[in-house]
């Protein structure tokens, strides 16, 4: 992954330079990617190249994306009606890996939420986008 983060300004300004930076970023469940160790580290070296105002900025935009997200599965049950009970961190984990995955994919559970039930059994802590997201200042 190569992205320039170069300068001082505020490199999320709007949503959609967001989701181009999570596309960019070419998040994969963990069996498509086959645990590779080089992608996650080239993601996490991406974050450490943002300015101080884009990773305010990049955090605020993903807070706002998870809670919206997670108000949707609140009102509608979904953590009740899926295969397996998850945790507090597990559902937490499950939101911010459907954000990683782009903006289709989170517009799509969005509008139809019940179809991460897909996701719950494959998913790991090696899946977990909100550890990377944590770091930024």
């Amino acid at each position: 992954i190569e992205l320039n983060f170069a300068g001082n300004k505020d490199k999320f300004k709007t949503s959609e330079k967001f989701w181009k930076f999570i596309d960019e970023l070419d998040w994969k469940d963990k069996t498509q990617s086959r645990g590779d160790i080089k992608h996650r580290r080239a993601v996490d070296d991406s974050f450490d190249e943002l300015n101080m105002a884009s990773q305010k900025s990049f955090k605020d935009r993903f807070w706002k994306y998870f809670n919206e997200l997670m108000e949707v599965f609140e009102d509608r049950s979904i953590f009740d009606s899926l295969e397996r009970e998850l945790e507090h961190d597990e559902r937490k984990e499950l939101i911010s890996h459907i954000i990683a995955k782009g903006q289709f994919y989170y517009a799509t559970i969005m509008k139809e939420p019940y179809f991460c039930g897909a996701l719950v059994g494959k998913h790991s802590h090696d899946d977990d986008f909100l550890d990377f997201t944590c770091f930024l200042k």
